[in-house]
């Protein structure tokens, strides 16, 4: 089977993570047998470094056809346009080398549009993986949702990430979906057995430091709930709009020798710091999925998550607390919570189940279903 991915960009040294669910895919697939052929359109600035123009590579299996124009933050439907002529050309690139594909991928709202476009045109079926919070908001930009409305109803099967997205997606849309989640890389997030110091509580969260991923509610709700136990600690990963307000919250609170803003780091640093942690919290207002309860959870942390779209699958009684968004008595009384009953939670258990659930056979054979089952056309 050769499939055709679509998506905004590849993983590189400066942006690390940036196409990552989409290429963490394309490397699984490809293990598996299926010949993939990786077609990356990447519109960002001028300002985001990387080789532009058409680029060629293979690595991990993986073909990848390259096509960066510098063109950044413009209007949706001119995007579009510009989107449809790169991925045209880049589309003709890969079949002439490569031969038609059997099928086509997208992943996001946009490159779904664009796929959606040139599939049609080619006769060529293709299902979309929609991880776009953007998707998940009670007003959706006017634009942003006529482009779903046209990938969603002209795909041959949607893929939604979880199953409270796939509920929202088929209230606002009705259109059904499947519900895979995005491919988790937990090779290097594990339960690791540490003697602890117990006087010692670390909390970890990681996220992108902006309003919606609650950090700012976060900080206060550990100032409330732990004012005067010093050995209680957190590290916040992640970069942002945000982070000056919330060096200057945290100096304003008096706690600069007990919460950390540690800023982009790896992935194994963030292991290696979550191994070390009894706790992960992150008071996100809106997720379609959640990496990084996953990653936490791989690790064998217990989670206090928000109730926001996205993790509500991913945890239950045995692995952490579930609170209402914009409750801050409740935030506060589950930080209490599980500092004071942490060792009620079985960290290696918590780390095999979440392990088993999300490995990456599980999540790649149910992939290689729906396409096997849109080829067939069974849907």
């Amino acid at each position: 089977m050769k499939v055709f991915m679509i998506s905004r960009g590849y993983p590189t040294p400066d942006y690390k993570i940036y196409g990552i669910f989409e290429m963490d895919q394309a490397r699984a697939l490809a293990k598996a047998g299926i010949e993939v052929i990786y077609l990356s359109i990447d519109l960002r600035s001028i300002r985001r470094k990387r080789k532009l123009g058409y680029e060629y590579f293979e690595k991990d299996g993986v073909k990848v056809y390259s096509l960066a124009w510098p063109i950044g933050n413009i209007p949706k439907k001119i995007f579009y346009k510009i989107g449809e002529i790169a991925l045209n050309k880049l589309y003709k690139k890969a079949v002439a080398k490569e031969g038609r594909p059997d099928i086509m991928h997208a992943y996001f709202t946009d490159y779904g549009y664009l796929c959606a476009k040139i599939a049609k045109k080619e006769d060529i079926p293709f299902v979309i993986t929609e991880p776009n919070s953007h998707i998940n908001v009670k007003n959706i930009e006017p634009n942003l949702k006529a482009a779903a409305e046209f990938a969603y109803n002209n795909a041959d099967r949607l893929i939604t990430v979880s199953p409270d997205f796939q509920r929202k997606v088929l209230e606002k849309f009705g259109v059904e979906s499947s519900v895979i989640t995005i491919l988790p890389d937990l090779d290097i997030f594990d339960y690791r057995y540490k003697e602890k110091d117990d006087a010692e509580f670390k909390i970890v969260s990681t996220g992108r430091l902006s309003k919606l991923k609650g950090m700012a509610e976060l900080i206060e709700a550990f100032n409330e709930a732990f004012s005067n136990q010093n050995e209680v600690k957190l590290k916040i990963f992640g970069g942002g709009p945000e982070e000056e307000n919330l060096r200057n919250l945290i100096k304003n609170l008096g706690l600069e020798d007990r919460i950390e803003l540690m800023g982009m780091v790896e992935r194994d640093l963030i292991a290696a710091e979550y191994s070390d942690a009894d706790l992960f919290c992150l008071y996100s207002h809106m997720e379609t999925f959640g990496l990084a309860y996953l990653e936490a959870l791989a690790s064998g942390l217990p989670v206090i998550s928000s109730r926001c779209g996205g993790p509500e699958h991913l945890i239950n009684e045995e692995n952490g607390i579930l609170i209402n968004l914009f409750d801050k008595e409740e935030f506060v009384s589950a930080l209490k919570y599980m500092k004071n009953n942490i060792k009620r939670y079985d960290k290696k258990k918590i780390s095999q189940d979440t392990k088993r659930d999300f490995s990456v056979e599980n999540i790649t054979n149910g992939l290689i279903n729906i396409y096997e089952r849109v080829i067939n056309d069974e849907f």
